[in-house]
């Protein structure tokens, strides 16, 4: 009998990417599998369920869940940013606070953003969007990123909301992992994974893994010495300024550096990459290492160089599998491997074949699925 394996994903381009791959591999593992991006989607009570996904679309799937006849076994691989896991009592006293400016303020309290200020929450109240409100959520935001530099964190482009959000969203999981009655938890990276814990949610780590949707080094001419894939916000973004800052000391020097700020996905995002030395990732998160983009600067043959990480990048290491600089120095940071060619790639045929041999998304889904076979035999 073949058991059905199905695959819940947000319906976003990166992540419908990579739902598909996942799939593939579980049909080649012999599981009958489909890709679903919405509760009226699923026709079946497959035998085991897994999201990728953030926790407002495994919110909608709960109801549905509780309605099939035999509840499958459901796993979430967490793939979102979080708080760091090592906070300390103090700095987390204010994450907790500045998640909980998420609630509405009620109208008749006379200073509406002084409930978050000192930890109360109004969950009661009905939605009303204030000025006062945003205005809390920066306060705290500015407290908690004083703490996070002293904990040796640049937070240069970190901004108020990123940071906003990562909070909401780690006070959020708990109870929607309780309500969708969650079997199994995993995250891709050792940091997210220690949040989750100290959260009450037993997560397991289990990186992305390589897989050829990310690119294959085709070995074409790089005529793009430096490439930037992402999206920035407004010219106001601190991100933003760094980059461009790049860009025109770059270019007052002779080297080409593309920005792109669209969406680039597929063969698309495939031939970029292989046209260029470099692929810069600006990180917004200083503990989070942006682990889907080292897997498509890998695949294209380009070096990932990073700037402003200094948390825990298992499964890579820095100066094996990529390049961290801070932004103070970045610029003599890309000026060096453009010119060292021999370094440059060395480092990027290194990590191309470490992310195929050890980090393969393959090995990842059997990671999963060994979780899966323990429970079935419960």
């Amino acid at each position: 009998m073949i058991l059905t394996f199905d695959v819940a994903v947000s319906n976003t381009e990166l992540f419908r990417e990579l739902g598909e791959a996942v799939r593939n591999h579980l049909i080649g593992f012999g599981y009958d599998s489909r890709v679903v991006l919405a509760p009226q989607e699923i026709q079946r009570c497959p035998d085991a369920l897994l999201f990728i996904c953030n926790s407002e679309l495994l919110e909608l799937f709960e109801p549905t869940l509780h309605q099939c006849q035999r509840r499958p076994v459901t796993f979430w691989w967490y793939l979102e940013p979080l708080p760091p896991d090592n906070l300390p009592p103090e700095a987390a006293n204010i994450a907790r606070r500045l998640a909980g400016c998420s609630w509405p303020q009620i109208i008749t309290d006379p200073f509406p953003f002084t409930g978050c200020l000192f930890g109360k929450r109004q969950r009661g109240a009905k939605p009303k969007r204030n000025n006062l409100t945003t205005l809390c959520q920066k306060i705290l935001s500015c407290q908690l990123k004083r703490n996070l530099r002293k904990m040796g964190y640049d937070c240069t482009s970190l901004s108020h909301l990123d940071l906003y959000k990562t909070t909401c969203r780690l006070e959020q999981i708990p109870a929607v992992c309780k309500q969708a009655a969650v079997d199994f938890a995993f995250s891709s990276t050792i940091s997210r994974c220690g949040a989750l814990r100290k959260a009450g949610v037993d997560a397991h780590f289990v990186p992305v893994g390589f897989d050829p949707l990310y690119g294959e080094n085709r070995n074409i001419r790089r005529d793009i010495d430096v490439v930037f894939l992402g999206h920035i916000r407004s010219r106001n973004d601190r991100r933003d300024a760094i980059v461009r800052l790049v860009q025109k000391e770059l270019g007052l020097r002779g080297y080409r550096m593309e920005v792109l700020t669209q969406d680039y996905y597929g063969s698309k995002r495939n031939d970029v990459i292989n046209r260029s030395k470099i692929l810069l990732h600006v990180v917004r998160m200083p503990w989070e290492l942006p682990g889907m983009r080292l897997l498509i600067g890998a695949g294209g043959g380009a070096l990932n160089v990073t700037t402003g990480f200094s948390g825990n990048a298992a499964p890579y290491v820095e100066g094996r599998h990529f390049i961290d600089s801070s932004p103070s120095n970045l610029v003599n940071t890309l000026l060096y491997y453009l010119q060292n060619e021999t370094q440059r790639r060395a480092i990027a045929d290194q990590t191309y074949e470490y992310v195929k041999s050890e980090i393969s998304l393959g090995k990842s889904i059997l990671r999963i699925l060994e979780h899966y076979h323990a429970h079935s035999t419960v």
